[in-house]
């Protein structure tokens, strides 16, 4: 009997180190795989940071994981461990840098539609929905020169769940670091 049990727990704890090795030996290879393809130098993952001259905008340390010691790789090597550990924390946090990396590394399978995990980001889902999508221009003021080019925004919609029609907008705005009217129509039209 005392055999049996040990034989039990013997092959519990084969399993059990065999796991975590596979487990181990996945994130490394993500995180191998961040450094060797450079990801982190990617512009949608830094501007999924919220960075301007390369220096975070945000810097509430539940949004940057790296806060102490920033940096854009650190922050992508954070967010990777954190969605191979707790893979439901990064979903409800992070559900746009998940899919960023999702396109390039193969990471744990995470349901993102299960939504009883992330209460506020169901919330959010069910009153702002996003079933149409309109590009709306309005006209241009020439003696603006943020607005010579025009303004224009998206407008995001559908039925919400209370079976409400509903739309938001999504809009940008200028910021002028100079007043050459040269530079800002470069900038403008070519340089962003």
């Amino acid at each position: 009997m005392l055999v049996k049990i040990f034989k039990s727990w013997l092959l519990l704890a084969l399993f059990t180190s065999s796991l975590s090795q596979a487990f181990s030996i996945s994130l490394l290879q993500a995180l191998d795989a961040t450094t060797r393809l450079k990801l982190y130098d990617n512009q949608q993952w830094q501007a999924l940071l919220h960075l301007k001259n390369n220096i975070p905008q945000i810097t509430d340390p539940k949004f940057l994981l790296s806060h102490a010691n920033f940096s854009v790789e650190a922050e992508m090597r954070k967010t990777i461990e954190l969605a191979y550990t707790y893979p439901s924390i990064v979903v409800c946090r992070f559900p746009a840098r998940l899919l960023f990396l999702s396109q390039y590394l193969k990471l744990p399978n995470i349901d993102f539609s299960d939504n009883s995990k992330c209460p506020e980001f169901k919330k959010y889902k069910d009153f702002v929905p996003f079933n149409e999508m309109d590009l709306v221009f309005a006209s241009e003021v020439l003696s603006s020169a943020s607005s010579m080019m025009g303004h224009s925004f998206l407008k995001v919609g559908g039925v919400n769940s209370r079976f409400n029609k509903v739309s938001h907008s999504i809009s940008f705005f200028t910021e002028f670091n100079t007043f050459n009217p040269f530079k800002l129509i470069y900038e403008g039209v070519f340089g962003g």
